[in-house]
């Protein structure tokens, strides 16, 4: 009878326990965290899919709620302060690589446009017809050297095309005779 007792004693206390309502406390500064956070994951996810534009808006927005964290007093956790000042760095760290992927993103465009234009050069002097020829590699040169530079590699090699792009503008003019 005394094992039966004990069960029922733990039934009846597991039931009351149970059945009270459980009051969970989320202070502003929580809510707060929890919005930069989300905004944070949804710029991480635009920088992977290659929305750098989308992506460092994003991180900017982050940032401005993890300021609005820090600075914030009182909070039920007394590391949020110091977590969304080090999240700040991150944020513009990452919308500052971002910046650099996007004007990369520009430079390969660019780079591309000028060897579209560069083969059409080719193509028009297959065909010899130099004035066509030389227009199309001048405007591949300038194109290139918009981008070149030596401080990356498209820079380089824009730098190296811009040159070729030149030499042979001055061939086609040789061939054509201006």
């Amino acid at each position: 009878m005394g094992a039966t007792r004990k069960i029922i004693v733990f039934a009846l206390a597991y039931l009351f326990i149970c059945s009270q309502p459980l009051f969970v406390f989320a202070d502003e500064c929580d809510d707060v965290m929890a919005e930069a956070k989300q905004t944070f994951n949804a710029a991480m996810a635009a920088s992977k899919e290659k929305e750098f534009a989308k992506a460092i808006g994003l991180y900017e927005e982050a940032e401005i709620y993890y300021q609005k964290a820090s600075e914030m007093r009182n909070c039920s956790c007394p590391k949020i302060a110091g977590t969304a000042k080090k999240n700040i760095i991150i944020c513009r760290n990452n919308a500052a690589k971002n910046r650099m992927a996007l004007e990369k993103q520009g430079d390969y465009e660019t780079y591309n446009r000028a060897k579209m234009k560069f083969n059409q050069g080719n193509s028009y002097a297959r065909r010899k017809e130099w004035g066509k020829a030389i227009d199309a590699f001048e405007e591949a040169e300038k194109i290139w050297e918009s981008i070149a530079s030596t401080e990356t590699e498209n820079g380089r090699r824009a730098m190296q095309s811009a040159k070729q792009a030149r030499n042979l503008a001055n061939l086609a003019r040789q061939k054509s005779g201006r």
